[in-house]
Parts: structure tokens; sequence; C-alpha cells
């Protein structure tokens, strides 16, 4: 990845933690969101959450189509600093009119773009990297 702007370059692993973060941020913009349709004064934020879904594949495809995610995935799940900054990220919280759960969201998307992309990466390593995450 190189983004010209920022002068951000990097690749494999540092460039899957950074889609990993950037995805969970977006899985949590999407639930806070749908979050403000309900109650006694409802907000239409379908805009934001159409955004944020596109954000959140994005960043989920970028993921998966990177050459090194079968290596570097085995490594993020044991890496129990991050996958708790994931995991913190994603937890499911109370909010006024009721409760969002944005590690679904995220779940959701990054499995559905590793079907698309047909990735080979072990069942096992992807199962616990959730696992991590939801500890």
């Amino acid at each position: 990845m190189n983004i010209a702007k920022t002068n951000v370059n990097f690749t494999g692993k540092q460039e899957i933690i950074y889609g990993l973060k950037k995805a969970a941020q977006e899985a949590k913009t999407i639930e806070l969101n749908r979050s403000y349709a309900f109650g006694p004064r409802p907000m239409r934020r379908e805009a934001e959450i159409y955004e944020a879904k596109g954000a959140l594949n994005a960043y989920t495809d970028m993921v998966t189509k990177d050459s090194k995610f079968n290596t570097a995935i085995k490594e993020i799940a044991a890496d129990k600093a991050l996958t708790k900054e994931l995991g913190e990220t994603l937890q499911a919280k109370d909010v006024p009119y009721g409760k969002i759960n944005p590690l679904g969201e995220f779940v959701k998307s990054f499995s559905e773009s590793l079907k698309k992309n047909k990735v080979a990466a072990l069942a096992d390593d992807v199962k616990t990297f959730f696992q991590n995450i939801k500890m």
C-alpha cells in the first residue's frame, strides 16, 4: 500500500494489521449509526451506514487479497496485544436504545471476503483469530 498524501508505505503484515484495525473501526461505525434509528427521536443514518459498509468491505478485501495473508494471520492470531485491541473495538456495548455488536458485522464481512477472494487460508487459523478477538 502506498498512500501519496500521507507517505504511508507498507506491505505484508503491517498492511494486514492496518486493514484489520480500520475494518474494526468501520464495523463499530456501522453499528453505532444503526443504533440511531431507535428511540423516541430516530435519526436516519442510511448514508453513513452504506459508506461505512463500503469501507469495511474494502478493508477486508485488502486484507484477504494480500499475498502474505496466509502466514500473517497465524502471527496476528497469536499476538495477544493486537487481538485484545481489536476485541475492545469490536466489543458489544449498551447504547441508550439497545445494544450494538460490531463483531457480528466484522465477521460477516471478513467471511464474505474470504469466500469471494477464494483465499486458501487454513480455516483453523481464521477460527483461532476470531476466538482470540472474542476473549
